[in-house]
């Protein structure tokens, strides 16, 4: 086993506290530390490229596991299923308040446990990041797996599980053996509340993400990947969100959408309600260039 460590740049105690954690296991603990901040797309694909083991299973800083025998559990899986390239469990959700969540499920994972490529819509992900193990893809890469980063340079898991996806499926565990951490507040300074909460073009961001997954894996694995549904919604939520807040920004950016053939194209497949705000977006934006 060896724990590969990816720290980007920290300003806080990270890089002392890792250090300590070296020096407890210096033969299995590795540390890559960042002299500028690289982005956490980047940040995670360095480590993938420098793996050795068989197989990899992914932790982000903020979560956390909760069964000593997790990974053991999900070796065994995918040592008697050939067939699966990785697989994930179910966790729990902590607010930030410090609080479980008892009923809230995270919309972005897929609600069937046996996961393919054509079901994930490059949107939806057979488990959360911290409960995903998988085959080591990177120790001898038959395609060019950069995509990770180029995509978007925060977010990273719906592209990895994508890639994983086109050369396998993915399964998730009946079983809760981690903790994911939640926080989407105005006030909060990670990534989720930065994007879809504190900025209007986080869906917009969504649809671009989409189509860049769907062209790689049509472009590298030669499939007839399709996210149309998921873009026509990730659409109509950017629309919505824009006009929502109105600004010099937001018009800027729903004349963008607009000036886009494929863009249209899908505005065009909305059906009601949403053709009602299709119109209405036309006759704002109309009114505004004369």
């Amino acid at each position: 086993m060896e724990i590969l460590v990816g720290d980007d740049a920290s300003a806080d105690d990270t890089p002392l506290i890792l250090n300590s954690y070296k020096q407890c296991a210096p033969d299995v603990f590795r540390i890559v530390q960042q002299q500028q901040n690289i982005g956490a797309s980047k940040n995670i694909y360095g480590l993938f490229t420098l793996a050795k083991g068989k197989y990899i299973a992914l932790l982000e800083g903020d979560d956390y596991w909760t069964d000593r025998l997790k990974l053991e559990k999900q070796v065994n899986f995918l040592e008697e299923n050939p067939c699966f390239i990785g697989c994930t469990h179910e966790c729990m959700i902590l607010g930030a308040s410090g609080k479980f969540y008892s009923n809230r499920r995270l919309e972005w994972v897929s609600r069937e446990r046996h996961l393919t490529l054509d079901e994930s819509q490059g949107f939806f992900l057979a488990g959360q990041t911290g409960t995903l193990v998988f085959r080591n893809i990177f120790a001898q890469p038959k395609y060019d797996y950069r995509i990770i980063y180029q995509a978007h340079r925060l977010i990273s898991d719906r592209t990895i599980q994508a890639i994983l996806l086109a050369q396998g499926d993915l399964y998730r565990l009946d079983e809760v053996m981690s903790v994911y951490r939640y926080c989407a507040d105005k006030h909060a300074g990670n990534v989720t509340s930065m994007m879809f909460v504190n900025d209007i073009t986080g869906p917009y961001e969504n649809l671009l993400l989409a189509e860049k997954i769907e062209n790689y894996i049509r472009d590298t694995f030669q499939n007839e990947f399709d996210c149309r549904q998921i873009k026509i919604r990730f659409l109509a939520e950017a629309i919505i969100k824009l006009m929502r807040y109105p600004s010099s920004e937001s018009w800027k950016m729903i004349q963008e959408i607009l000036r886009d053939h494929s863009h249209r194209r899908l505005l065009y497949s909305v059906q009601l309600p949403l053709m009602i705000c299709r119109r209405l977006v036309y006759k704002i934006v109309r009114r505004r260039e004369s």
